[in-house]
């Protein structure tokens, strides 16, 4: 089990049939994927839960009567952009998938082939957290670079490099 799915993984999960959320429930459950879910039906209480934060992950439906799954997903991409989003779906069709794919989606699992759920999750929690790590590797290095500039800069002496031998290397 990956480091990410070690601790329980907090899922939103806007979907508008309570017979669907509940075996979509089961099926992470029958996978051992340790998660709480808050179940939302409509925007309003989509975009509340968003706002409380705290989520690792967003399950969406494609078609809700209200509200649809491409809207849902232009909100968390503006703004929470680093939660991965994965559709499921009944009724998604391949250029609905390619769209939402296209727009930031990080997968889509059809309801017929659940099974397709449990690793479709675990790879969108790999993959946001290899991106949580190439960001702050990316910090890091910033940082670094700007104390060595601010070193360079502001020494008044000549600043040399030598290696372990004391041999000057610039």
């Amino acid at each position: 089990m990956s480091n990410a799915m070690e601790k329980e993984i907090r899922i939103l999960h806007l979907e508008d049939d309570a017979a669907d959320a509940e075996l979509i429930y089961a099926t992470l459950e029958s996978a051992s994927i340790p998660c709480k879910i808050t179940h939302v039906q409509s925007s309003g209480e989509f975009s509340d839960a968003l706002h409380k934060g705290g989520y690792d992950l967003i399950l969406a439906d494609y078609r809700l009567p209200n509200y649809d799954g491409l809207s849902a997903l232009s909100f968390v991409r503006e703004r929470y952009p680093d939660i991965p989003f994965i559709f499921i779906s009944g009724t998604m069709g391949e250029n609905a998938a390619i769209q939402a794919l296209t727009e930031g989606a990080t997968d889509y699992v059809l309801k017929q082939k659940l099974t397709r759920l449990a690793p479709a999750v675990a790879r969108a929690l790999r993959e946001a957290e290899n991106q949580k790590k190439r960001k702050q590797t990316e910090e890091d290095l910033k940082d670094s670079e700007e104390r060595y500039r601010t070193l360079v800069e502001q020494a008044g002496d000549g600043i040399f490099l030598a290696d372990s031998r004391g041999t000057l290397l610039m």
